[in-house]
């Protein structure tokens, strides 16, 4: 299952290599990037945990990562749309790529003054 995080952009909308260089700056060491299909795929180091994996008191066999193949993040944007907006999108992802990727979100609109709909 995706998760869909928007910014309608209002005023202020970015150029690509704008975001993609806000992108990169957030990012910094800390992952890799790759565009393609009109997409940015962001590839954060390590695989997928569960925050209650290993934790006394809590079933183990529901505490089972999404995913157990590598941590990622996608952003989409369309300046183009008649609600022009960017997506960050996570898909069955752990809770250091929700985050990472919420943060990605929350800085897009502060930058770009853009409107973010309640989650």
């Amino acid at each position: 299952m995706a998760l869909d995080r928007f910014v309608y952009l209002k005023d202020e909308k970015p150029t690509r290599e704008q975001l993609e260089q806000v992108l990169r700056n957030y990012i910094g060491e800390a992952g890799t990037i790759n565009f393609e299909n009109n997409m940015w795929f962001c590839t954060l180091p390590g695989k997928p945990t569960h925050l209650l994996q290993g934790v006394d008191g809590f079933p183990q066999e529901r505490c089972v990562p999404l995913r157990d193949d590598e941590r990622w993040f996608e952003i989409f944007y369309n300046k183009d749309d008649p609600k022009p907006h960017i997506d960050v999108i996570t898909r069955q992802q752990d809770e250091f790529t929700t985050v990472v990727a919420n943060g990605f979100q929350q800085l897009c609109a502060r930058i770009w003054k853009g409107e973010m709909p309640p989650q």
